[in-house]
């Protein structure tokens, strides 16, 4: 949907990028504000549900300071700048072209003001779930050999039944 497409566009700026894009990145959000004109309060409201509406705000916080003619931009600014974090909203107003990408910390602590439950986004930074092979041990030779085995046998037929 076009709400989707805008909150999608938001987050990706926002955790991807940290706000510090390129023009690209506001000028896809300002084209698809102005080509779908999304009344703000459905927008909010589908933003609120899926935990995103601080980066929405953050978003077009950042794009009313390029496009300030835009009215779309303008009217949707109007409404979410209170759901903006104000850590994130002085870190808009103090960017300026040019600006060194963030530092790692940096872009953990503005990931932690727009995270929409911050016990768990720490819980899943500090205490990920393990990845088979990377972060488990890799299965040993023995145990291979038998998951190869069991994706060639055929499964057994339910129970009471004939497997003919």
């Amino acid at each position: 949907s076009d709400a989707d497409l805008l909150i999608h566009l938001s987050l990706h700026t926002a955790f991807q990028h940290g706000f510090v894009a390129n023009e690209f990145h506001y000028r896809d959000f300002l084209h698809a504000m102005d080509a779908f004109l999304p009344d703000p309060d459905p927008l909010m409201a589908r933003a609120r549900e899926s935990g995103a509406l601080p980066a929405l705000a953050a978003m077009t916080h950042a794009c009313m300071r390029r496009f300030p003619d835009s009215r779309p931009i303008r009217d949707l600014d109007r409404a979410a700048y209170r759901s903006c974090p104000p850590s994130v909203a002085r870190w808009i107003e103090q960017w300026r072209e040019g600006t060194p990408p963030l530092s790692l910390f940096d872009l953990a602590r503005l990931r932690f003001q727009l995270a929409p439950d911050r016990s768990v986004f720490m819980r899943k930074m500090l205490l990920p779930s393990p990845i088979p092979g990377r972060t488990l041990a890799r299965p040993t030779p023995l145990r291979r050999i038998l998951n190869i085995l069991a994706a060639a046998l055929p499964s057994p037929a339910p129970t009471g039944q004939n497997p003919l």
